[in-house]
């Protein structure tokens, strides 16, 4: 029984796939995004979705083409919806956004080795990032 235990379990873990970096970071996005209505969670900060995202495409090797721009923009708005968050192409401009998103940022430092990039530049390639995707007219 222990051996058809763990076969199941082997085959369980094999089929369980992470998360595409894609999805990933539209669920970061939808985050950062849904703080202004998330009340209950309000004093909540999203920073480190803001550094995560940063890192993720200071990442040589990974490359974002427009085909991966679509689909995180799919995911988002997919997201976004069944949450009801109101997401647009500036969004990331609002201020309250941006201060919410900045707090607690730089306690991310003492759990970071190496380059820690200040708030405002992570912030400003993660807008940038964020105003590349597709956007359909709106």
């Amino acid at each position: 029984r222990r051996a058809q235990a763990l076969a199941l379990y082997g085959s369980l873990a094999s089929a369980l796939k992470q998360p595409a970096i894609t999805d990933v970071i539209a669920e970061k996005f939808r985050a950062i995004l849904q703080q202004p209505a998330n009340n209950r969670d309000y004093e909540k900060s999203r920073a480190n979705d803001v550094f995560d995202i940063d890192y993720l495409l200071k990442i040589k090797t990974i490359v974002f083409t427009m085909a991966d721009r679509t689909t995180i923009l799919q995911a988002l708005l997919a997201k976004a919806h069944a949450r009801q968050v109101r997401v647009r192409p500036d969004s990331l401009d609002d201020p309250l956004i941006k201060d919410l998103s900045s707090r607690d940022y730089l306690i991310l430092r003492e759990e970071v080795y190496g380059e820690f990039p200040p708030f405002e530049d992570a912030y400003a390639a993660v807008n940038d990032f964020y105003k590349s995707l597709p956007w359909p007219e709106l």
